[in-house]
């Protein structure tokens, strides 16, 4: 979209920063697309409002009625009979929920966290996919948002940024179909993370071997490609590690520490260019922790292919 709308609708580079050379109706590029994606966000937001509220919270509320309309709804929009199987399934609920809750009986927080670390797998697992959420984050963020200033500090200035943009982006879409569906081939989710995040360090490190602008393309759209497998593998692995009680609090964690891992990745790798380290020390650390990601995914000790929820 942004290589449809803003190079015809902005003033020439020689006078992009500015000045009398051009107004403001000559730079509208930029705002035509931050605009309209902000409205998607606005549509997404009502959208999500009319959601309805799982049985199983519903349940843990007391309100039976509630969940009752809801798997009434479910069954009758799946075109499944209604009947029994709900007051069934009502019932499972609720027994889990009472054990749910004289399980977290007390400091419910501190509970549902413990639990996290229950036996020495789930605990060594958890530790892990924290390791795995942080680390991976900050490699794919610290070479994703880096990106431009990367190809200058190599003095590359592509005159096709948008089109550059768009190819390195658009890899990423066959990624993550080819990420769901390794994850039920015999490689599983474990095997598909290693692979796929070991491969993204690999090409990593030829991006910062590379010098022409074809060469620079083909690697960085491969490790837009196998991030985006590394993605769906482990986005799909880490909720199946927990039970439903604390899959929110699992996953709600692990998901924090990778957004502080988003924000700390362009502050220390900026920080390192204007210190004078030029881009070896940032892709270095971008390689390194990718490479950590990489042990710790190898490291869990806990297969989820094949298992069912509980």
């Amino acid at each position: 979209i942004a290589w449809l709308v803003i190079p015809n609708n902005s003033c020439p580079d020689e006078h992009s920063g500015g000045g009398d050379d051009c107004q403001f109706k000559d730079n509208m590029g930029w705002r035509y697309v931050v605009g309209g994606f902000a409205m998607l966000n606005v549509i997404s937001v009502i959208t999500r409002a009319g959601l309805p509220e799982t049985p199983a919270f519903l349940v843990s509320t007391g309100d039976i009625e509630g969940a009752k309309a809801v798997l009434t709804r479910m069954a009758r929009q799946n075109g499944h009979p209604e009947g029994g199987e709900i007051d069934q399934r009502i019932a499972e609920l609720e027994t889990g929920t009472s054990v749910t809750l004289e399980s977290e009986s007390g400091d419910s927080s501190c509970a549902g966290v413990n639990e996290l670390f229950q036996g020495r797998h789930m605990y060594r697992t958890t530790l892990l996919l924290w390791g795995i959420w942080f680390f991976s984050t900050y490699g794919f963020t610290g070479f994703n948002l880096f990106l431009t200033k990367l190809l200058e500090a190599k003095n590359i200035h592509s005159g096709n940024l948008y089109r550059d943009a768009f190819i390195y982006s658009a890899v990423g879409v066959p990624g993550s179909v080819l990420g769901s569906y390794l994850v039920d081939t015999p490689l599983g989710r474990k095997w598909t993370m290693v692979f796929s995040t070991g491969i993204t360090s690999v090409c990593m490190l030829f991006f910062y071997l590379v010098n022409t602008e074809d060469q620079v393309i083909v690697v960085s759209s491969m490790v837009n490609l196998f991030s985006m497998i590394m993605f769906a593998a482990y986005y799909t692995y880490t909720p199946e590690v927990y039970r439903t009680a604390v899959r929110g609090r699992g996953v709600g964690i692990a998901s924090g520490l990778s957004r502080v891992a988003g924000v700390l990745a362009p502050v220390v790798n900026s920080g390192l260019m204007a210190a004078g380290a030029g881009i070896t020390l940032p892709m270095a650390f971008n390689m390194v922790f990718m490479g950590v990601a990489t042990l710790c995914m190898a490291a869990l000790p806990i297969r989820t292919k094949g298992r069912a929820l509980d």
